[in-house]
């Protein structure tokens, strides 16, 4: 059975710590950005990102510093950046500022384009090295009730990986749920995209996932498909995407009937919608909203559909620090093991974002 175990919480950690170390011992580049203010303020450093209307900037004697975007009087760098518009559109090329500062310039093998600043909502550098291109979080909690002796504990992982052409992003969840009166219950996710990204908004994504959900008596379900996606209303601070496709689904189900000698299998094509939702409220602290919601139609089982929902709401502690509080909801109008057709629950938890 794919999912038969659950993923041991030590394994999760120390892969997470690696991770994490990998990419923090990442070679750094030449800090020689230079950002120029309004006021008259020179900066130099190295960028590392625009986003939500903030540039972040790390320099050698200031460490790392925010600066908002509307301060920005011109840019000039020399290393190549993925530089995404409203509306989704995008370029990449090495950036700088026209002489009235009204505009960034985007040169690329000689050519060059100049969009307005202010419809500029992402910068990203295009870096050369593996571990420069990975960004992620990794989060821990832990519930505990004496009066019913209930415990959850849970772990996720989030990495994405921007490449010229390409973003590729991995998470990974999972949940313990144990009490004296009832079986321990498993919830376990992983789930990839690939976005093969151009400069219109729309591009093609891959979608691929593998679950195990005790509560809706899924040992693994394996789903793999691929289908257009596109972003709408992209500004500073939110983001809309939008998803169409098909996916090819595989369970393994166990039907928890002592006369079953082995468990079921299954196999469908369904449809896939989805959307995600970003919203960022820069501050003291920093708040962001995120939350995702896809729906699988069946085109092989009459009448049978499926979705999942997801909600997070993320809180600065203090820098890269952060507490989480979530919500999921999983739901299977037909479960093939005859299984609750509902799995929702509530998360808080402690995390690092490198």
């Amino acid at each position: 059975m794919i999912l038969k175990r659950t993923i041991p919480l030590a394994q999760l950690l120390a892969a997470s710590l690696l991770l994490c170390a990998g990419a923090a011992n990442a070679a750094d580049r030449d800090n020689t950005d230079v950002i120029v203010l309004k006021n008259g303020d020179r900066v130099t450093g190295e960028i590392d990102q625009l986003e939500y209307g903030l540039l972040r900037l790390s320099t050698d004697d200031m460490g790392t510093i925010n600066i908002e975007w509307s301060a920005i009087a011109s840019i000039d760098s020399k290393y190549v950046f993925d530089v995404q518009l409203v509306g989704g559109l995008r370029h990449s090329g090495f950036i700088g500022t026209s002489d009235d500062g009204s505009e960034l310039v985007i040169r690329d093998e000689g050519s060059g384009r100049s969009v307005a600043l202010s419809d500029v909502v992402r910068i990203e550098e295009l870096e050369t090295g593996f571990w420069q291109r990975l960004s992620g979080s990794l989060s821990i909690g832990f519930n505990y009730a004496k009066s019913t002796g209930i415990r959850t504990d849970n772990v996720n992982i989030s990495s994405a990986y921007q490449g010229d052409k390409t973003k590729a992003t991995l998470d990974i969840s999972t949940s313990e749920t144990s009490s004296p009166d009832t079986e321990t219950s498993h919830r376990e996710n992983l789930t990839s995209t690939v976005q093969f990204q151009r400069e219109k908004p729309s591009f093609v994504m891959l979608l691929n996932t593998l679950e195990r959900n005790d509560e809706l008596g899924i040992d693994a379900r394996l789903t793999t498909g691929a289908g257009l996606a596109r972003y709408f209303a992209q500004d500073e601070d939110s983001e809309i995407m939008l998803f169409a496709g098909a996916v090819a689904n595989q369970e393994w189900t166990n039907p928890g009937d002592g006369n079953v000698e082995q468990d079921d299998t299954q196999s469908s094509l369904e449809g896939a919608l989805g959307a995600t939702w970003r919203i960022f409220r820069f501050g003291d602290p920093d708040v962001s909203l995120a939350s995702s919601a896809f729906l699988y139609p069946s085109f092989t089982e009459s009448g049978r559909h499926r979705g999942n929902l997801d909600v997070s709401l993320r809180r600065e502690i203090i820098s890269d620090l952060f507490f989480d509080f979530s919500f999921y909801e999983s739901y299977d109008s037909d479960p093939p093991s005859g299984g609750e057709t509902t799995d929702y629950g509530f998360v808080t938890s402690f995390g690092y974002k490198f």
